[in-house]
């Protein structure tokens, strides 16, 4: 039947089965045959040192010749690789001198020859501004070097006609600040009680310009001495200290050049100071009928002075004077510096000044810059005040302070504050008003 064939068998009748027959004793084993046994080892034995002789000629002999050529195509491959490495080598060690001497000298020569152009070019373009500038001389900084004996002359001239701008704006206001410094307390009750009785007793121009001849006179040399103090001082930081990458001095070291610029002001403001505040508190004394002023004028001042304690009493409160300028003149210089700056038209991407200040803007940053210097000092100028026009011998700054604490606390320090900052704000816009104005005009006299 094949194994596709899936019919069923026919079934098959099955006889009856019979009881089982008793099982045959087991056959024994034959017995092994020990000669074939021999031969299959002996033949094994043969096989086996022929297998140890093939390989012991395969470790000895084809391993090593592969080995011998193997090696021999390495060391082969090895000198040609040296050859192409040395070969390569040569040809960058000729390429790099050719560019080292060649290409990169034309290249460096012509970078040279642009600098130069460059050069010549912004030198060019600096002389034609120097002498724009030269011609169109704006407001000079109070730190501008000047250099030259005509220069330093227009300046101190400049500065002159500045501070007599000052004086004729200021000095009423100037004179009600010391007068309330000085007065005993009830004599006046406000800064508009001292103008009133002040035109009521002498008149405008008297009353109110009372001891204004020590400072008009005063003015000029202070001014230029001033100017040339902050340029003495800025000098001096540059050699201690380092300013920006663009030149200019921070903000910080433009406060120690205004202070240093206090020092040699000093000799010449605290007499003048010294002349002022004694006529204008002589001012206010109210005179007996027929009863002569003690002093005659700002040259009668210094001869009583000078004859009562010779230059040390024309000079008292010098140190005062110096206490009070020389933070005043930091604040003053730092601030008018930074309103300046503020002020200046700056080009937007740049960012750097591309235009000069108007008038209107000169005198904002001269007033800002006054009021900045009368309000970390004011205290002392109340005790300098008293100590000048005090009459009393050996009179030292700490007596004045205890005296004017004792009486009235630390309110005592403030008096004439208000028409101090008042002042400040006209006085310093007349200033820097007054020196561009004089610049100009000198200009248009001498170019």
């Amino acid at each position: 039947m094949s194994k596709s064939d899936n019919s069923a068998p026919a079934p098959v009748p099955v006889a009856p089965a019979e009881p089982p027959a008793a099982p045959a004793p087991p056959t024994p084993a034959p017995a092994p045959q020990t000669s074939t046994i021999s031969q299959l080892a002996e033949k094994a034995k043969t096989e086996i040192k022929k297998v140890e002789a093939e390989v012991s000629d395969l470790s000895h002999g084809a391993a090593a010749n592969k080995i011998a050529e193997v090696t021999e195509a390495a060391q082969a491959e090895y000198k040609g690789l040296k050859a192409d490495a040395i070969g390569l080598a040569k040809k960058v060690e000729a390429e790099v001198s050719e560019l080292t001497h060649g290409a990169a000298a034309s290249k460096i020569a012509e970078a040279a020859a642009a600098a130069k152009a460059e050069y010549k070019e912004l030198k060019a373009e600096a002389i034609d501004l120097a002498k724009k500038a030269d011609d169109t001389v704006s407001l000079p900084s109070p730190g501008a070097a000047t250099s030259g004996l005509a220069a330093q002359a227009r300046s101190f001239a400049a500065g002159g006609f500045g501070g007599i701008c000052a004086v004729l704006v200021g000095h009423p206001f100037d004179l009600v600040k010391v007068r309330l410094q000085t007065a005993e307390k009830g004599v006046y009750s406000s800064a508009i009680d001292v103008v009133r009785k002040t035109v009521a007793k002498d008149g405008l121009r008297r009353g109110m310009y009372a001891g204004v001849t020590a400072p008009l006179v005063g003015v000029t040399p202070m001014f230029a001495v001033s100017f040339w103090g902050y340029d003495v001082g800025k000098q001096i930081v540059r050699s201690f200290t380092t300013p920006n990458p663009d030149g200019s001095l921070t903000i910080g070291q433009i406060s120690t050049a205004g202070f240093l610029s206090a020092i040699p002001m000093t000799a010449i403001t605290a007499p003048f100071e010294r002349v002022k505040v004694i006529l204008q508190v002589q001012g206010q004394k109210v005179l007996k009928p027929g009863e002569k002023p003690q002093y005659n004028g700002a040259i009668d001042v210094v001869r009583h002075l000078y004859k009562e304690g010779g230059v040390r009493s024309v000079f008292r409160g010098s140190v005062a004077t110096l206490a009070r300028d020389g933070p005043g003149s930091a604040a003053y210089f730092a601030a008018y510096e930074y309103i300046k700056q503020s002020l200046t038209p700056k080009d937007p991407v740049t960012g750097k000044a591309n235009g000069q200040l108007s008038l209107t803007a000169i005198t904002v940053a001269g007033a800002g810059a006054g009021v900045a210097m009368w309000i970390p000092v004011f205290p002392v100028d109340t005790v300098k005040s008293r100590l000048q026009t005090s009459s009393v011998p050996g009179l030292t700054i700490g007596s004045v302070v205890r005296e004017l604490y004792g009486k009235g606390g630390f309110k005592a320090f403030f008096p004439g504050l208000a028409p101090a900052l008042a002042r400040a704000v006209p006085a310093n816009a007349a200033t820097f008003l007054g020196v561009e104005l004089a610049h100009q005009a000198m200009n248009k006299m001498f170019n």
